[in-house]
């Protein structure tokens, strides 16, 4: 897991654009934040960058996404155990939107609003931030800790309206993450926190796609398609299985949104990659179950989690646990079988 220092935390309106933090500890930057955010900000104005022209490409079918995205949303008072303030955050009304399915990762999919983007409580006063299920699990300890290397460093937070951009979304999961850290609490709640974040990042660069504009910003220039791709980790036909992004709609990006569909990769890649760590030593060193997941569900996704990782031994391995398992359901055994065809066709490949 990465490390955390005491600078100082501050979240604010730069521009226009909605709160963003502008220091950190190192993995919640400014820079980061408006990468991710081409969709729109969190005060619901097209973003800039450095002092460019805002792409406005889909600009209204976004802002009308995330109106109706606002439907489904209501504002829940929470009361914060550090400052003993009362504060409002957005969640989601149950049973509103449909649920589609789960990516391979159990990354959930509704039809009309990402879920995870409200699963982390942040209060704007003070800056602690948790996800709810363990929101109100702290010890005295805890609690004094994070007034100190929290709240008394976080200088606040503009009050925010409306659905959540995805760039907004990760800041309060990173808040979450610098949270768990200073709580000194299970790997696994950092762990499950990296994982959200990788989803996260996923969600952002699906929704650069989803929303570029080939009529009006073209191609990228003639000498780049070819090599937009190389930098994935994984080879291009599996990145294309797994997120169902075509290569075509790729080439419809300008080359300013392919820059920030390649950084939000690389971070889903960095964050899935410390998840994969984290339950690693959590399964090692902590019972069952580990952020409400069973035994037999988190040795899938570790499994799912390494190969995706390029680590097709601890794939197989935390595979096997799953087939051998007489808990795991039948559901389960046979996303793990699906699971090891794929592991057996890429370890084939690289023979």
């Amino acid at each position: 897991m990465a490390s955390a220092d005491n600078q100082k935390v501050k979240i604010d309106d730069q521009d226009g654009r909605g709160p963003v933090l502008i220091a950190d500890d190192g993995l919640i930057g400014a820079k980061e934040a408006r990468q991710t955010d081409l969709s729109r900000d969190a005060a619901g104005h097209p973003g800039s960058d450095d002092g460019a022209d805002s792409e406005t490409t889909g600009y209204d079918e976004r802002i009308q996404a995330l109106e109706v995205e606002n439907t489904y949303l209501f504002d829940k008072r929470c009361h914060c155990p550090i400052c003993d303030s009362t504060f409002s955050t957005k969640a989601v009304k149950t049973g509103k939107d449909r649920f589609i399915g789960t990516d391979e990762d159990l990354r959930p999919k509704h039809k009309n609003v990402d879920y995870v983007k409200y699963e982390v409580n942040m209060c704007p006063h003070c800056g602690y931030a948790a996800v709810g299920r363990v929101f109100d699990r702290l010890t005295p300890w805890q609690i004094q800790n994070l007034r100190t290397e929290i709240a008394d460093k976080f200088a606040g937070e503009n009050p925010h309206t409306g659905a959540y951009s995805y760039d907004y979304a990760i800041v309060r999961y990173k808040m979450a993450l610098l949270t768990e850290m200073k709580k000194q609490s299970k790997i696994s709640e950092s762990a499950y926190l990296c994982l959200k974040l990788s989803w996260l990042y996923r969600g952002a660069y699906e929704e650069i796609v989803k929303y570029a504009d080939e009529a009006k910003f073209g191609c990228l220039a003639e000498d780049e398609p070819n090599n937009s791709y190389s930098s994935f980790k994984d080879s291009y036909e599996e990145f294309e299985k797994f997120s169902g992004i075509k290569e075509d709609d790729l080439k419809k990006l300008s080359v300013r949104q392919m820059t920030a569909f390649k950084e939000c990769r690389r971070n889903e890649l960095l964050y899935r990659t410390q998840a994969l760590q984290g339950f690693m030593k959590a399964i090692a060193t902590e019972f069952p179950p580990i952020c409400d997941m069973e035994e037999a569900t988190l040795n899938y996704l570790v499994s799912e989690l390494a190969y995706l990782c390029d680590d097709c031994e601890d794939a197989m391995h935390f595979g096997a646990f799953v087939l051998n398992s007489r808990m795991a359901s039948p559901k389960v055994k046979d996303r793990e079988r699906e699971l090891i065809e794929k592991i057996k066709s890429k370890t084939a490949k690289k023979q």
